[in-house]
């Protein structure tokens, strides 16, 4: 599987302070999405290319800072480095 994907958004509408996105080739699917989050300048009518990376590194040293807070918090020590 893939740590990417990377997609089409057509920018429908803004109301407020969201922009409703239409996803994908085919525009089937919708979500809101935060206007501070687009592109300085972007439109309604605007083709955006969106690209999602999953950060497998960064994921784990945030479990690892977590359960580590978890452990100080109930007084338990750390776990043994292994050799």
């Amino acid at each position: 599987m893939k740590a990417e994907k990377k997609f089409r958004a057509l920018i429908d509408r803004i109301e407020g302070n969201q922009g409703v996105l239409l996803l994908g080739e085919e525009e089937r699917e919708a979500i809101d999405f935060p206007k501070s989050f687009l592109p300085e300048g972007a439109r309604e009518g605007d083709i955006l290319t969106v690209k999602i990376r999953l950060e497998s590194r960064k994921t784990k040293e945030a479990k690892e800072k977590v359960a580590k807070l978890i452990r100080k918090v109930q007084g338990l020590k750390p776990p043994l480095s292994p050799p």
